[in-house]
């Protein structure tokens, strides 16, 4: 496994891990479709979350949350639709995408800030 993909799967373990204790339930992780991939798929009192986690180890390309391009905001809106295509028994939640911002001292992988970004992606 790359750097880069072992420091994304740390993130995404890590935001788990986060969004449980928050209450949520993890329904799905990585889940796919021809638009890309939603990272986690969470639900938390009668609200369907899609989350996209980014992870960075330093800000010499940006923040985390600045990495959510335009681009990448249309197709996570895209794989949301999608979802629900595959999964219509979750038709009946309301739903939003969350960004779930992780900045690991490199130094220290055990050491990292996570943020959320609530209903950071919209069409609307």
């Amino acid at each position: 496994m790359r750097h880069n993909q072992a420091i994304g799967k740390m993130g995404e373990d890590s935001a788990v891990k986060f969004l449980e204790k928050k209450g949520y339930s993890i329904l799905f992780k990585n889940w796919r479709c021809e638009y890309g991939e939603l990272d986690i798929v969470g639900l938390k009192n009668e609200q369907l979350v899609f989350f996209e986690v980014k992870t960075r180890t330093g800000i010499r390309y940006g923040w985390p949350e600045e990495s959510v391009t335009l681009l990448k905001q249309e197709h996570l809106l895209n794989c949301a639709n999608t979802f629900f295509d595959h999964y219509p028994q979750y038709e009946k939640y309301s739903w939003q995408i969350d960004v779930i911002a992780i900045m690991v001292n490199s130094r220290d992988a055990d050491k990292f800030q996570i943020t959320q970004f609530e209903n950071a992606v919209t069409d609307r």
